[in-house]
C-alpha cells in the first residue's frame, strides 16, 4: 500500500512539474485576459486528461485504458475486465488525493465534490445493471463540473472563482495558484470520463445483459424442460456442439432415449371404468423434444416433442407389452396411443403421462458447468 501511494505521489509531482506541463501547463496562459477562454482552447486540443496531455498519470490510464479488451465471454472475464476498469478510478483518485495538498481550501472543496462523485462512478462500475453517466463527467457548456439535471446549477461553477483570481492579464501568484487547481481539476475528472465512456464498458453491459439472458435459458433448459436422466444427459451432452464459451446458447431440443415412465391407459373396449383404465409403465425408447427459443423471452415457446414408447401392463388380459407413438406438450404432458392384445383382440390404447420425474433428477452445477463448456 504504502508503495502504491508512493508512486502515486511521484506521479503527482512530476504530472504538475513545469516540464511535464511544458505544452499544456499554466504558463501557457500567461499574457491574456481571457484565460478561461484560452483553457477552453487546450481542453479542447487535448491537454489535461486528453491526447496532448505529457503528464504521466494521464499516460498511465491510457495504457491501462488499451489493455481492457473486450473479449470476456464468461462472467469471470467480465469481472476481471470490470475490476480493471475500477481500478483505474482507484488510482485517479488517489492522486487527486494527494493533490489537495497543494491547494487552498476553496478548491480542496471542489477536490472533495470530485472525490465523492468518484464514489458515485465505481458503484456503476460495478454494477452491470446501472447506466454509466459518461457525459456527466464531462464539462458543461458554461464554466462548471457536475451538472444538475433538475437545477442545470454545477456542483463546481469555478467561472467566478477564476475570475476573482485572475482580473487582469498578468498572472499574480494567487491567478496562478487557482489556475494550476484547476488544471490539476480538470485533468483527473477528464480521466474518469475516459474511463466511463471506453467502449469496453459498455460492451461489457451488453455481454452481462446477453448472459443474464442466456443463463435464463440454460435455466430453463436444465429445470424447466423434459427431465433428462444420466444417459440421457450424456447423450444430449455428446451431440452438443457450442462455441465453447458461455455465450453459447442451449441446445434446440432434447434427444429423448430409453426414459421410464408411468402413464395412465385407457381401453376403450373394456366394459367397467375399473377395466378401462389401467396404470402401466412406458419407456420412450427414442425421440426429440423441440425447443424453440424467442429472442425476448427465456422461456420456450410452445416446447413440442414426440417419441416412440413400449409400454408394460402386468396382471390384465391380452399381452402385457405394447407399442406405440407418445406426444409431449410444453415439456409436461404427454398424450399417445399404443397396439396391443387386451384380451378382446389388438386394439388401440390411449396413453396420458406427466413428467414427474424432474422433481427428483437433479444434475450437479459441474456437470451442468460442464455441458456449457464452461472449462
Amino acid at each position: 500500500m504504502k508503495r502504491c501511494l508512493s508512486l502515486i505521489c511521484l506521479l503527482l509531482l512530476v504530472c504538475l512539474s513545469p516540464i511535464a506541463e511544458a505544452n499544456c501547463g499554466v504558463d501557457a496562459l500567461a499574457g491574456t485576459s481571457n484565460k478561461l477562454g484560452k483553457l477552453d482552447i487546450m481542453y479542447s486540443n487535448g491537454c489535461f486528461g486528453g491526447e496532448q496531455d505529457p503528464g504521466p498519470l494521464t499516460k498511465v490510464v491510457t495504457r491501462g485504458l488499451k489493455k481492457v479488451t473486450d473479449d470476456a465471454t464468461n462472467e469471470s472475464e467480465l469481472s476481471e475486465r470490470r475490476n480493471q476498469l475500477l481500478a483505474l478510478i482507484v488510482m485517479i483518485k488517489g492522486s487527486l488525493t494527494n493533490a489537495m495538498a497543494t491547494m487552498d481550501s476553496k478548491w480542496q472543496g471542489y477536490a472533495t465534490i470530485t472525490i465523492n462523485e468518484m464514489a458515485s462512478a465505481k458503484s456503476e462500475l460495478r454494477n452491470f445493471e446501472s447506466t454509466v453517466r459518461a457525459s456527466y463527467w464531462f464539462r458543461g457548456q458554461e464554466y462548471g463540473f457536475f451538472e444538475q439535471p433538475t437545477t442545470g446549477t454545477f456542483l463546481i461553477p469555478y467561472e467566478v472563482d477564476i475570475d476573482a483570481a485572475c482580473p487582469v492579464a498578468d498572472m499574480s501568484n494567487d491567478c496562478r495558484a487557482a489556475l494550476e487547481s484547476l488544471i490539476v481539476l480538470t485533468r483527473h475528472i477528464n480521466l474518469v470520463h475516459q474511463v466511463l465512456k471506453n467502449p469496453v464498458r459498455e460492451r461489457l453491459h451488453a455481454i452481462h445483459t446477453e448472459l443474464v439472458s442466456l443463463d435464463a435459458e440454460w435455466d430453463y433448459f436444465f429445470n424447466d424442460a423434459r427431465s433428462q436422466f444420466w444417459w440421457e444427459f450424456i447423450a444430449n451432452n455428446a451431440l452438443y456442439d457450442p462455441a465453447g464459451d458461455s455465450l453459447a446458447r442451449p441446445p434446440a431440443g432434447q434427444l429423448i432415449l430409453l426414459h421410464p415412465n408411468a402413464a395412465m391407459e385407457y381401453v376403450g373396449s373394456n366394459a367397467t371404468v375399473e377395466k378401462a383404465y389401467n396404470l402401466v409403465g412406458i419407456i420412450d425408447v427414442i425421440g426429440y423434444n423441440r425447443l424453440r427459443w424467442r429472442e425476448d423471452d427465456p422461456y420456450s415457446k410452445w416446447p413440442l416433442g414426440a417419441s416412440l414408447v413400449a409400454t408394460y401392463v402386468p396382471a390384465t388380459p391380452g399381452d402385457d407389452f405394447g407399442y406405440g407413438l407418445m406426444v409431449h406438450v410444453k415439456n409436461e404432458f404427454s398424450f399417445g396411443a399404443t397396439r396391443r392384445d387386451t384380451g378382446a383382440g389388438t386394439e388401440t390404447t390411449w396413453l396420458f403421462s406427466v413428467d414427474l420425474t424432474k422433481l427428483f433428477l437433479e444434475k450437479s452445477a459441474e456437470a451442468k458447468k460442464h455441458f456449457r463448456s464452461l472449462k
